[in-house]
């Protein structure tokens, strides 16, 4: 292969490992059995969420934000509670990804990435902050045990899209940047998905995890 052409067999390969964990994630039918009147999330101002002019934010900077909202979110130990938030936090990087991926690239694949990923997650957003609100208030006076078997493996699900995110390396290529940012980011949040698969109950929030889960694993 000519060596021009390495980097570009580089994001491809990216793109196929992060398109097949993420298209589970989109056009899902919603389940209306648990859903309440979504409220709307008041995110810090410099959350770089959906709402954050796209011109100031980078994939790797997403990643960031991403992972300093997880550290910062109030977690008690209990699955279903503490999916539904994190999930909430997955969801809003991804759209960030989605939107920074249609405003910026040039990659025709990475492109078409967001455009599949995106409708499912803007749907999902009322959804899990409605799901937040609820599971808020029926664990308000838990106390975070972090001994519990999620809170443990969350905490090394933390950890470990801390190393990865810290060993992304600065690509001069925005295309590359972009797909090795949606791998670490699909791969974190399948691995979310298959947490609450084990541990939690809500059939809900289960149904959600199933979405962050790679396609054509076992349920």
């Amino acid at each position: 292969m000519p060596a021009f052409l390495a980097p570009l067999r580089r994001v491809r390969i990216l793109l196929l490992g992060a398109g097949a964990l993420l298209l589970g994630f989109c056009g899902h039918p919603r389940n209306e059995q648990h859903a309440e009147p979504a409220r709307p999330a008041a995110a810090p101002a410099d959350s770089g969420h959906v709402d954050a002019p796209v011109e100031h934010a980078t994939a790797t900077g997403i990643l960031q934000r991403l992972q300093e909202s997880l550290d910062g979110l109030s977690l008690n130990g209990r699955a279903d509670h503490d999916f539904a938030h994190l999930a909430l936090e997955y969801t809003h990087a991804g759209l960030d990804l989605a939107n920074l991926t249609a405003e910026r690239s040039t990659s025709d694949s990475l492109r078409a990435l967001a455009r599949r990923v995106r409708p499912g997650q803007e749907r999902l957003l009322p959804e899990l902050e409605a799901l937040t609100s609820r599971q808020h208030r029926l664990h308000a006076n838990h106390r975070l045990d972090p001994t519990t078997p999620f809170a443990r493996a969350t905490a090394t699900m933390r950890r470990d899209l801390r190393t990865r995110r810290a060993a992304l390396p600065a690509s001069p290529d925005p295309a590359g940047d972009l797909a090795a940012a949606w791998q670490i980011y699909a791969a974190s949040a399948a691995r979310l998905g298959q947490l609450e698969l084990r541990y939690g109950q809500d059939p809900r929030l289960r149904e959600i995890a199933r979405l962050l889960r790679p396609v054509g694993t076992s349920r």
